[in-house]
């Protein structure tokens, strides 16, 4: 028995030998379930850390008659990859021989799936290629991983959904601040692809793939913001005239009502999942939603001309523009007083934009800009820190106002930074409202950060052309996210600064514009001057008893007024 052993043991290692193979003779297998980066970071150390002392840990090959030079890749391809790129001739093998493609698909899945780095894309390949091998049965591969089956068909769901575009994204995750993981692409890849790259461009923007904290309740409520319910839906679900090719609602399979085993748990109800299912096609929802605006516009109009076109919440300055431009005239909100139909003084708003979209509201004009900052309150005597703070934020209103005209004109030349070249400052300034290819740490590595290099590395009047164009290109971006950047400024009723007036100033000072003279200028102009009526008023804002003496003083004693009809009565007895 021992004798057999023995024999056994010299015969295997007679097969598992280490040689030298040449790179160019070794095809790739492709039961590997890792993913390669050529492009990244850590593939470029290991590049120069193979050409500087060679391929040191040798991979795995097997002899394979039909393969390209007779060997196969198991194990290793990572290494193999930086030895072809840096132009190794051979590297170290172990030689498994000639072993079945069973014995070959062990040592490669073993070799790989086995390490502790995997990413989410790596292990649902594995996944994939077990169930593959397993013709689909969860439960054998889940039993062969060591997994549950929920664990398989999560990675399983990640490996055949997540659109390319995802993937090419995830490829980029060692540049992240965030660790997106198997809960974050679960909640991406129950998504249309079409629906995938859409939110995938609008997070982009956001930056919030950069976010430390995208926590998956928070990218749930992102995704939950982006495709909005359907019971919010202005229209009805059974209007199929709204967009003649998208159909009514209620017929399309794009909602997540329509596929709830994918999107609600198992036992809910009818009732939870029409309260709850959303639109799976935002490019359709904008469609409709526009001409359902048209639409009421056209109606609203038809009676009353003097329709407003109105915003609410949030929105940047981007889309602030293209609203304005879609609707002429269009106006905040908060620039008009909610009143009732019947108000003689009362418009109808159309909301195109933010809560209640769609429907129309009845406003009025402020009564005044007091009341207006002071949230409407017009009964009884303001006092006066509440008068100052309102007239202070009607100031920097102003100010702000001036500022977001200044900035939206301002030249690259006008930045002001001692001691730091101008183009820095412009990447840096790019870098830091998220302009460009969308996020910082992708501005700063890709296209235009090579265009910097390559600027760079010119000489001659050449090099100063591209600085300058690419200068001007970065600060068209840059500016306009500056300018967005410059809120409406509303104030507070303690007339505390706000981060808008903080953030005017940090333009002032990078642009050289005087924003204390702005001020001073606004200060002194009509309308925005200390009535001088204010001397007079105590804190609570009643006038001084000094001041209410004058007025009596004034008026003197009031004479009795003899109606004219007894005047001339008196006169007629008079006269007889």
């Amino acid at each position: 028995m021992a004798k057999k052993q023995k024999q056994a043991a010299e015969q295997e290692l007679q097969v598992e030998r280490l040689v030298r193979v040449p790179v160019d003779s070794i095809a790739p297998s492709g039961n590997n379930c890792r993913v390669i980066d050529e492009k990244s970071a850590s593939f470029a150390e290991l590049m120069a850390s193979v050409k500087a002392a060679g391929v040191v840990v040798p991979v795995h090959v097997r002899q394979v008659e039909d393969a390209k030079g007779g060997w196969e890749l198991l194990a290793g391809e990572r290494r193999w990859r930086a030895a072809k790129a840096v132009g190794d001739l051979a590297i170290p093998a172990i030689d498994h021989g000639v072993i079945s493609d069973e014995e070959a698909f062990e040592i490669t899945f073993t070799e790989n799936y086995q390490r502790q780095d995997l990413t989410p894309l790596e292990q649902g390949k594995a996944v994939a290629l077990l169930r593959e091998k397993y013709h689909g049965d969860d439960a054998a591969v889940a039993s062969k991983l060591g997994r549950s089956v929920s664990w398989v068909r999560q990675r399983a769901m990640i490996e055949e959904n997540l659109s390319s575009a995802w993937r090419a994204e995830l490829a980029k995750a060692d540049s992240w601040s965030c660790d997106w993981t198997v809960g974050h692409l679960v909640q991406i890849a129950r998504l249309p692809a079409a629906t995938q790259e859409a939110f995938l461009q609008g997070i982009i923007k956001d930056d919030y793939m950069y976010d430390p904290e995208c926590d998956i309740t928070g990218l749930t409520d992102e995704i939950d913001r982006f495709l909005g319910r359907v019971k919010g839906f202005p229209w009805s679900m059974d209007d199929a005239t709204l967009v003649a090719e998208a159909g009514s609602c209620r017929d399309c399979a794009k909602r997540t009502g329509a596929q709830p085993g994918l999107f609600f748990e198992d036992d809910a109800d009818e009732k939870t999942i029409t309260k709850n299912e959303q639109c799976l096609d935002p490019e359709c929802r904008a469609r409709k939603l526009a001409a359902y605006v048209a639409r009421q516009s056209a109606q609203w109009r038809a009676k009353a001309p003097q329709l407003k076109m109105v915003y609410n919440g949030g929105i940047n300055y981007h889309d602030q523009k293209k609203l304005e431009k879609q609707y002429p005239g269009l106006e905040y909100e908060n620039n008009f007083q909610s009143c009732k139909k019947n108000d003689p003084a009362a418009i109808p708003a159309l909301v195109v934009h933010g809560k209640g979209v769609g429907k129309v509201r009845w406003v009025k004009p402020w009564r005044s800009e007091s009341a207006r900052a002071g949230g409407g309150h017009v009964a009884g005597p303001k006092p006066l820190k509440e008068r100052r703070a309102q007239l202070e934020a009607r100031r920097w209103a102003r100010v702000i106002e001036i500022m977001r005209a200044k900035v939206g004109a301002a030249e690259v030349g006008q930045i002001v930074w001692p001691g730091e070249l101008r183009l820095n400052v412009v990447l840096t300034l790019a870098a830091e409202v998220g302009w460009g290819l969308g996020a910082r740490r992708e501005l700063l590595r890709a296209s235009l950060w090579a265009e910097v290099k390559r600027a760079q590395e010119v000489v001659g009047p050449e090099a100063e052309d591209l600085l300058i164009d690419l200068e001007a290109r970065l600060w068209e971006g840059v500016k306009e996210q500056l300018v967005g950047r410059l809120h409406d400024y509303r104030g507070t009723k303690q007339g505390a600064e706000s981060w808008v007036v903080k953030e005017a100033g940090h333009q002032a000072e990078l642009l050289g514009i005087d924003i204390a003279g702005i001020y001073a200028e606004v200060c002194e102009t009509k309308g925005f001057t200390v009535p001088k009526s204010w001397a007079s008023l105590k804190a609570d804002g009643t006038a001084t008893a000094a001041k209410k003496g004058k007025k009596k003083a004034a008026k003197g004693p009031r004479s009795k007024r003899v109606p004219r009809k007894r005047k001339q009565k008196a006169a007629k007895r008079n006269d007889e």
